[in-house]
């Protein structure tokens, strides 16, 4: 339909040594802004749930050393 659009957002993270890559679409966002005001709000929410969920250290610290046993 005319005037209607999508919208989209890409990234990976952490940015030193990736492990997610996420890829944001937006069909008939509710402005005619770009993916970098809609979607990228999107996409950090899920990336942030993901680094979180799977222990991801943020770029550039070292990895927490946790004690294992077996």
């Amino acid at each position: 339909m005319r005037g209607q659009n999508t919208v989209s957002f890409m990234g990976f993270a952490p940015a030193d040594n990736p492990r997610f890559l996420t890829y944001i679409v937006l069909d008939k966002p509710y402005s005619n802004a770009g993916g970098g005001s809609t979607a990228a709000p999107v996409f950090h929410d899920i990336m942030s749930m993901a680094l979180e969920r799977f222990g991801v250290a943020p770029s550039g610290s070292k990895v927490p050393k946790v004690e294992q046993t077996w």
